[in-house]
């Protein structure tokens, strides 16, 4: 809506201005603290507006010119129907009327989207009611005036100045109880300086040698022998006495005193004994008392203490499936098919500690053929019962071209507990030659980790 005027685009009518009585000593404190503003709103051909435009109200201490900006809001999207508007000045909240800037005359501006304030600024007017603001309704007190530390006090039939005593409270009967001092009108209560109270409180008191047990609601003491009154303290084997403190001597806990089967799984928590307690040598056989540390003690015996290692099976264990077969050691610690395009088959035996877990099976090759690989190597147990049965515990099979040793390993073991009393334990696989040359596949060996 652009209209080309000599002023402002728009022609504003004042119609209706209420103002809600604002008083610096509030009467009625639900009075709201806004303005109602209504008024109408044409274009500069008179034709009234319909639409939603933003308005801005600005309280002013002059009727014109500069003068100071007490307080303004802008409402945006004010709906305009037929020309008619109506507003609550004041109402959101993030800029509320403070009453005392209606104690002087007030001139109220308006501007209209981007436009300049309109001219002349409407002077604000008091509502009919509003001058009945300034007084106060049977107002009893108007001629009363007080000195310095007193306040109107109601005495029954009218308003009357009075000492303001409202710190000083109502205390004009008080007694001091058992303990206690002062009291009356004074309401000033102290504990008793008497330091015997107590004493003279309890019914009897105990005898030299004996101690207050026990003091019911009444005082009576109930009183009981000291029983412990011995004061000579004497140091034994292995500890030191210093004054009334006891410490282990130095190398003051030997042998001599851990009794057999004295120290068993149960006075030992989970892990809470490792390497990095004990110092090197720290606990040799002269430590322990014959039979102190048994099979019970252990949490796996058949682990042992503390093993985690590996056993190293050199190309040297292994061994043809057949004696025809072609095949070279070497000095350099290898075996290698002996011929160009044939397969070796090997096998070779392992001993494992009992009762520990393998973790890995590894192979040692060097894999440098372009057509063919080492080929592949099990770990295996045979069963030592009556029916032999065979099961593969992993598989290593070598992939990939490089002229090196390269480790091949199998990390996922199947029944990994070595039970060295139900089976025997080996490794059996083929080394695949190269069409090329029979230097291109070679067995270095094998590795087992176990924990």
């Amino acid at each position: 809506m652009r209209l080309k005027t000599l002023g402002n685009r728009w022609i504003y009518i004042f119609i209706f201005f209420s103002v809600i009585a604002f008083s610096s000593t509030p009467v009625f404190s639900a009075v709201p603290q806004t303005i109602s503003y209504q008024g109408t709103l044409t274009d500069d051909l008179g034709n009234p507006v319909n639409a939603a435009v933003d308005i801005t109200f600005t309280l002013h201490d002059v009727v014109s010119g500069p003068g100071t900006i007490l307080w303004f809001e802008t409402q945006l999207a004010v709906p305009v129907t037929n020309g008619v508007f109506s507003v609550i000045l004041g109402a959101d909240g993030l800029n509320p009327l403070d009453p005392i800037t209606f104690e002087n005359p007030l001139y109220l501006g308006i501007a209209v989207g981007g436009d300049a304030e309109m001219t002349p600024r409407q002077e604000l007017t008091a509502v009919g009611y509003a001058f009945r603001a300034k007084t106060v309704e049977n107002d009893t007190l108007n001629s009363l005036s007080c000195s310095s530390g007193q306040v109107a006090k109601w005495n029954g039939s009218a308003w009357a100045c009075a000492v303001d005593d409202s710190n000083a409270g109502d205390i004009t009967n008080v007694t001091a109880g058992t303990g206690l001092t002062g009291g009356g009108a004074s309401g000033s209560v102290t504990l008793n300086a008497d330091t015997t109270f107590l004493q003279r409180r309890l019914s009897s008191t105990c005898a030299v040698g004996s101690s207050i047990r026990a003091i019911d609601v009444n005082g009576n003491v109930t009183c009981e022998t000291d029983t412990d009154t011995n004061t000579t303290y004497s140091a034994g084997s292995g500890l030191v006495l210093n004054s009334n403190q006891f410490s282990v001597a130095t190398s003051g806990v030997t042998a001599t005193h851990i009794a057999a089967d004295a120290v068993g799984s149960s006075e030992v928590a989970a892990n809470s004994l490792t390497a990095s307690d004990l110092a090197e040598n720290s606990v040799g056989a002269s430590e322990l008392a014959s039979g102190a540390v048994g099979v019970s003690e252990l949490a796996n015996p058949a682990r042992g203490i503390g093993i985690n290692g590996s056993i190293v099976i050199p190309s040297a264990a292994f061994n043809p499936d057949f004696e025809t077969r072609d095949y070279i050691r070497s000095f350099s610690g290898y075996i290698r098919p002996g011929t160009q395009s044939t397969a070796l088959c090997l096998h070779a035996p392992v001993a494992l500690p009992q009762g520990v877990t393998v973790t890995q099976f590894e192979i040692f090759a060097w894999d440098n053929s372009s057509a063919q690989n080492v080929g592949f190597f099990n770990l295996r147990r045979l069963s030592l019962s009556i029916t032999g049965s065979i099961s593969t515990m992993g598989t290593v099979s070598s992939s990939g071209a490089a002229a090196g040793v390269r480790v091949f390993a199998d990390t996922t073991i199947a029944t990994p507990t070595v039970s060295g009393f139900s089976y025997s334990y080996y490794i059996e696989g083929c080394i695949v030659s190269d069409a090329v040359s029979s230097f291109n596949t070679r067995l270095f060996g094998a590795r087992i980790r176990y924990e």
